[in-house]
């Protein structure tokens, strides 16, 4: 129930934010990406719609943005985010999501690309008894936990320079150092750490992809 209605005001929200103004709807839009980070699902869209509706009666009083949300967006947001103050929905939602996520993406895409899982789905389509087990490389395993781990950081790093109007901010060398080191680092392990730590089964593959995204779910509908 909860989900269909969080679809209709998606829905609702994504026609009327066509009648913001071009120069208010890129602020709109930072507030939106920030928000998005610390509150998601039905009440974001709520929020969404409260915030639209303030700059929409703003704009037939011909107030500028400065003038109906402040001088400063930031301050803004946090008082809004006072009133969703839940530490436990915070940490799930900022941390354990975005991390379930890429963990559901990187284990499907690491099953699909080898060849053994692939031959073992062939076998099962063909009513063949299974003759490969697939192995899960150390490369495997470090992947699954730098990625997603990466992801949040960037995610994380993202929110907080949203704010932040110098354009250049993305293109310090200490962020395209980071950038450079990470992909590196990924490339050598993915290469050189192609030792196998165990072998499992198609069933446990998917068995852990399917617990992945059951989880996935749960914490999405927390």
């Amino acid at each position: 129930m909860r989900n269909t209605e969080e679809k209709k005001l998606r829905k609702i929200n994504e026609q009327e934010e066509k009648l913001l103004f071009r120069e208010n709807k890129d602020v709109y839009t930072d507030i939106i990406v920030y928000l998005s980070g610390k509150i998601s699902g039905y009440e974001r869209e709520e929020v969404r719609n409260d915030i639209i509706h303030i700059i929409l009666d703003g704009q037939n009083r011909n107030d500028t943005i400065d003038h109906i949300i402040g001088s400063d967006p930031k301050t803004f947001c946090d008082s809004i985010l006072e009133n969703y103050a839940d530490q436990k929905g915070s940490i799930m939602k900022d941390y354990v999501f975005p991390w379930l996520s890429s963990l559901l993406l990187l284990a499907f895409i690491t099953c699909c690309v080898k060849k053994e899982f692939i031959q073992s789905v062939k076998d099962v389509i063909a009513y063949k008894p299974l003759t490969d087990s697939i192995p899960v490389y150390i490369s495997d395993i470090m992947v699954l936990i730098i990625v997603p781990i990466f992801a949040i950081l960037f995610i994380e790093l993202f929110i907080k320079k949203v704010f932040d109007f110098n354009s250049n901010k993305y293109l310090s060398p200490a962020f395209i150092l980071s950038i450079i080191g990470v992909t590196t680092g990924l490339i050598l392990i993915v290469a050189f750490l192609r030792i196998p730590v165990f072998y499992t089964s198609l069933y446990y593959c998917v068995g852990f992809i399917f617990s992945v995204f059951a989880a996935y779910l749960f914490v999405r509908h927390w």
